[in-house]
């Protein structure tokens, strides 16, 4: 349990925490959707091409491309100003226990200082979080970033009394205040969720002793950071012209996009790999320790596992995480067919996942950011004015952090601050899947600025849920507009593949990782020791599942696991991908019939999508936008998709010449 996490579930207001801070972790979101391409080889990997800058210092980078911080404080006499602060507000909420079942007044005095405390801490850490981001390297930084956590953690233990004392109002009370209280109306639905999960909640004593290990068992995750990340030293690979590169993310996405050696892009994969297998027993002992602490945690609020504790939260029934990964498994024929392809199409006599970036065309298309950036105005069209002149202020008034630089963290993400605007992280390098990227990131924080102007503070974040329902979105409409416009025979078949690759990567590998990650939990929940042995048997077993023969392991794919960071830090978060990509399949298409009436209503039915925050219950707003998960409708659709876009790259294979 983090420190984050711990405010949630000792205080609905806190709630928001969890959205939070996983949008504050997720440093891969658009990344994700090549891992399995590469066969589990390249996980965190930036863009890097001719077009795209190359800058040595931060300070060269011109200003546009860069964060404006001052929209947070405009120095940090302002930051510690709020941060000290908070110390006191601690001692204000602390002030009301024993005092919530008195009326409906206290309550919301209460609430309202919550509020306060909440936007206050939002700001302060998201300030320090992103100077991080931009510099990890900065101990200065660093060490404001623990004393945050210091600060979470006291709030924590400051109001873990409170979710023991709101179940002791009876639920008649809380619904008539709920109804009555203009403020308490707002947070209804949070307070009102606290009687569906009351035999979850824990006496004050418990919660108060919980409180006091937060910081303790979040020790894991801090220690996977600092070997997966701080500590990380990749080596010089010397390929078989002599040129020498740096197998990190950046220097091996380069050659396994370029190069036409085979031997090299193996070379440069495995030996980036090799970085983690090194220390295979390291990583598989903080996993283990990770899923006996969420284990624990699990057990003592009285739930059956960790995966109905993690998704209790949202109201997700688990039988939505079953029929996502037993649908994909059962339908893995269009995937393995897409393999094969790309064999043939690449004429190898063996395939290996660092040949799944190597173009099957030629296709020397590379992109300027500002060229990206219309393009992508372009695409988002369908849309209608409002969302347009959204999306093109994001893009022009710094909430963009566009370029690599030493320092800088892999990846991508969108961090929304509330009463601010969102911030987006890019490593933009040129290449057309950059420019997915930048639609997949704005899609996140349209769904940010539409929910805060919507909502009012208590259901303006959206559940994980739905996070990447809006990113994806947008990816569709983007690939939409791609192949309508295509001009080439060529172009048409590389737009196929980096759909069958959208599908691939964020459907499919999600699955496979959903997969491995309820293995591994269910493992420990049932007392099998869970080491490096099984983790890496599994992974084999399940990559085998999804890629049948045609794949070619090395000896280092099946220590993959070592590298996927939503497994350390962000419990079943990785199954969202998949679903959220159905969903948003389906609403996107809904979008872009030709009916001028269906699409209309379709449009406002997204939007209102958007606006909604957490409302209501994920899977109750979906279904209002048009689209239910409760059944395998949606994972079967994307399934089919999936075979009709392989079928289509087939025959344009063939009339290229590319297969017989």
């Amino acid at each position: 349990m983090n420190f984050v996490w711990y405010l949630c579930v000792t205080d609905p207001i806190f709630l928001r925490f969890i959205v939070v801070r996983k949008k504050l972790t997720l440093k891969i979101i658009k990344y994700m959707k090549h891992i399995l391409t590469l066969v589990l080889v390249a996980f965190i990997l930036m863009q890097a091409s001719a077009q795209a800058p190359v800058y040595k210092t931060r300070a060269e980078v011109p200003e546009q491309y860069t964060w404006n911080f001052n929209d947070i404080y405009t120095g940090w006499d302002l930051w510690k100003a709020d941060f000290e602060k908070l110390s006191g507000i601690v001692d204000e909420l602390a002030a009301f226990q024993g005092t919530l079942s008195k009326s409906d007044a206290v309550l919301e005095s209460y609430s309202r200082k919550q509020e306060e405390a909440s936007k206050i801490l939002i700001k302060v850490y998201a300030y320090v979080m992103l100077q991080q981001t931009i510099d990890g390297r900065d101990q200065d930084i660093n060490s404001k970033m623990q004393e945050i956590q210091n600060l979470f953690a006291k709030f924590g233990m400051a109001t873990s009394w409170v979710s023991p004392e709101l179940v002791a109002i009876p639920k008649d009370t809380m619904d008539k205040w709920t109804n009555t209280n203009p403020y308490l109306k707002q947070s209804k639905i949070s307070f009102m969720d606290i009687y569906r999960l009351q035999d979850h909640v824990l006496s004050t004593e418990k919660e108060e002793a919980l409180s006091y290990y937060s910081k303790a068992l979040s020790a894991s995750s801090q220690t996977y950071k600092a070997l997966a990340n701080a500590d990380l030293v990749y080596p010089e690979v010397t390929l078989s012209d002599s040129s020498v590169i740096t197998a990190s993310p950046v220097g091996v996405r380069n050659v396994m996009v370029n190069n036409p050696n085979q031997n090299d892009r193996l070379l440069a994969s495995t030996e980036m790999i090799k970085v983690y297998a090194i220390n295979k027993n390291a990583y598989a002992s903080i996993y283990a320790g990770i899923l006996e602490s969420r284990w624990a945690d699990a057990n003592v609020h009285k739930y059956n596992s960790c995966l109905e504790s993690a998704l209790s939260g949202d109201n997700i029934p688990v039988e939505v995480y079953h029929s996502l990964i037993k649908t994909a498994k059962e339908n893995t024929a269009p995937l393995q067919k897409y393999i094969q392809l790309r064999k043939e199409a690449l004429g190898l006599s063996t395939y290996y996942g660092s040949d799944g970036m190597l173009e099957l065309v030629q296709n020397d298309t590379r992109y300027t950011y500002d060229e990206a950036k219309k393009q992508i105005e372009a695409a988002l069209q369908p849309m209608g004015k409002t969302y347009i002149d959204k999306v093109t202020f994001a893009l022009n008034n710094r909430w963009i952090d566009v370029y690599e630089v030493p320092g800088k963290e892999p990846g991508a993400y969108s961090m929304g601050i509330y009463g601010v605007h969102p911030y987006i992280m890019l490593n933009f390098g040129g290449m057309l899947d950059d420019n997915f990227t930048l639609a997949h990131e704005l899609g996140h924080s349209m769904q940010t600025v539409f929910s805060n102007e919507n909502q009012p503070y208590a259901t303006a974040d959206y559940s994980s849920f739905v996070a990447e329902v809006a990113s994806t979105f947008n990816e569709h409409l983007l690939m939409d507009y791609l192949i309508k416009n295509a001009k080439s025979s060529n172009e048409k078949i590389s737009l196929l593949v980096q759909q069958i690759e959208n599908i691939f990567g964020t459907f499919y590998a999600q699955a496979l990782f959903a997969d491995w990650e309820y293995q591994m939990h269910s493992s420990a929940e049932q007392g099998i020791p869970v080491n490096e042995q099984l983790m890496s048997a599994k992974w084999d077993e399940l990559t085998s599942a999804y890629y049948g023969s045609v794949m070619q392991k090395t000896e280092y794919t099946k220590f993959t696991w070592a590298r996927v960071m939503h497994f350390y830090e962000m419990q079943y978060y990785v199954y969202q991908y998949a679903t959220s990509f159905a969903a948003s399949s389906k609403l996107s298409q809904d979008v872009l019939t030709t009916d001028k009436k269906e699409r209309q209503l379709a449009t406002e039915r997204y939007v209102q999508f958007l606006s909604a925050g957490c409302s209501d219950y994920p899977i109750q707003l979906l279904k209002n936008a048009g689209v239910d998960l409760t059944t395998p409708a949606p994972f079967e659709a994307v399934a089919k998709q999936m075979k009709t876009l392989v079928d289509q790259l087939e025959l344009e294979l063939r009339k290229a010449g590319k297969i017989k």
